[in-house]
């Protein structure tokens, strides 16, 4: 197969090559080769946490799908919409709001292992309290991004495997809260927010996981919303939902490993903001949400269209955070 493409493909188009029968994509005037692997780890279970006042984790099965099932994982403190980050066997989270009002922020980072399933241990402490923050990473590395007082530009990293406080990383383009996190091993994507005053932002910038530094531009969503639900492979980042869009269904994507703005994938059966996110190297979910929802839904990252229904989570949840152990920042 030759490996120069007709002129009209476009950016993050996916095929596969009938020589090495292996998935590729198109970026930057070539076709690259996907990394793959399957989506069975630990029984194809995506895990799902932080969502309202649910100190507990829900698992769900990203294979066959159904209603989630409830394995007895709480969190040290009840927080909900922090940022979330695992590798392949521990998924951590950092910081978050706390489930009654005020809702205080918190600087609390805590972890539990796949495997084991003991409820969350103590990690360490973020640099500052933090609520609203989003989170992506890759096997070693997690990243947090953004903070509700104020909004923030503050870009601070763990180290995954071992235990031990948040430390700087740079700042973003542009200081939010409530934005959305994505990315592939290689970059770390953050995408949308608010600041106070209903100040919405659709930038989109990015860092190089395994660097330190500030974000650099990477382009704008079709939509000025925030608080979505994201789930991205090693080549598309998927943004769903969101508040403060006229069409609250939307379902936009971006070409990671390229730059450029978001792009129309489709719809969501169920709109609204909120939502937790996740996914394999084939299939993208979006879960939960305002309203009062236990629907999940999923799309295919290699195609376009609407959404479809997938199951339920065993009780609704708002702000929640997904974990999967292939998600795209480890394929």
């Amino acid at each position: 197969m030759a490996n120069l493409p007709p002129i009209e493909v476009p950016q993050g188009a996916i095929r596969l090559n009938t020589d090495s029968q292996k998935l590729e994509f198109y970026a930057q005037d070539r076709w690259y080769e996907m990394a793959t692997e399957p989506a069975s780890l630990f029984g194809g279970e995506v895990f799902f946490t932080m969502g309202g006042t649910n100190k507990y984790t829900q698992t769900f099965n990203i294979i066959t799908g159904g209603t989630a099932v409830n394995i007895d994982v709480d969190q040290l403190s009840g927080l909900h919409s922090g940022a979330a980050v695992n590798s392949k066997t521990r998924g951590v989270t950092m910081g978050g709001r706390g489930n009654s009002s005020p809702y205080p922020e918190s600087n609390v980072i805590q972890f539990f292992e796949f495997t084991t399933r003991g409820n969350y241990a103590d990690f360490g402490d973020l640099t500052e309290s933090k609520g609203r923050n989003t989170g992506h990473g890759d096997l070693t590395r997690g990243i947090s991004f953004g903070r509700q007082s104020a909004g923030s530009d503050v870009i601070e990293f763990i180290t995954i495997p071992s235990k031990g406080n948040g430390t700087d990383f740079g700042n973003s383009t542009v200081a939010r809260e409530m934005g959305n996190a994505f990315g592939n091993r290689t970059r770390g994507c953050h995408a949308g927010g608010n600041t106070p005053g209903d100040n919405r932002k659709n930038t989109i910038d990015y860092v190089t996981i395994q660097s330190l530094g500030n974000a650099v531009d990477f382009g704008d969503q079709l939509s000025t919303v925030y608080s979505r639900g994201t789930a991205c492979n090693s080549i598309r980042g998927l943004l769903s939902g969101g508040y403060g869009t006229p069409n609250d269904k939307l379902i936009e994507f971006v070409v990671i490993p390229t730059t450029g703005n978001s792009v129309e994938f489709g719809e969501l059966v169920r709109g609204g903001f909120g939502r937790g996110g996740t996914g394999s190297p084939i299939t993208a979910l979006f879960s939960g949400g305002t309203g009062g929802t236990t629907d999940i839904e999923k799309v295919a990252f290699a195609t376009l269209g609407n959404s479809i229904d997938f199951g339920d989570l065993v009780e609704a949840a708002t702000y929640g955070r997904g974990m999967s152990p292939a998600h795209g920042g480890l394929t």
